[in-house]
This record gives structure tokens, sequence and C-alpha cells, in this order.
């Protein structure tokens, strides 16, 4: 958990999201017995979840963070 504290707070965001995405994305796969669930369909479901929810949320959360640094900054130099 050492690598885990050293990451900063969007880097955490995406990771945590992109795994709940792989998880969800395994389950709607578990679900549907339409879908034959092999190695390629894990992968495929798992990578593109993941990484899609995985970057839209770290890149929100980026943006969160610097408007709030701008912010802060144009308070403290009025």
């Amino acid at each position: 958990m050492r690598a885990w504290s050293q990451l900063d707070l969007p880097t955490k965001i995406g990771i945590a999201t992109a795994l709940a995405a792989m998880a969800l994305s395994l389950l709607g796969i578990a679900r549907n017995p339409e879908i034959d669930f092999n190695v390629r369909t894990f992968f495929v479901a798992t990578v593109i979840a993941g990484s899609t929810w995985g970057f839209i949320a770290w890149g929100i959360a980026v943006a969160i963070m610097d408007i709030e640094e701008e912010e802060t900054n144009e308070h403290d130099a009025a």
C-alpha cells in the first residue's frame, strides 16, 4: 500500500473508477446468457470499460483540482 499512498488524488480516483467499471462489465457478462464467456470477451470488456471510465474519471478529477487551485490562487492574490 506504500505505492498507493504516493499517488495523487486524481490518479486514485481514476484507478478506483476503472476497477469498478471492470467489475461491473464482468457482472454484465456473467448475467447475460447470450454472451459467450471466453478470454477474448473477458479481455475486451474489462480493458474497454476500465480504460474508458478510468481515463474519464481521472480527467474530470484533474480539471476539478486545477479549478480549485486557480480559485485559491486568485483568492490569495486579492
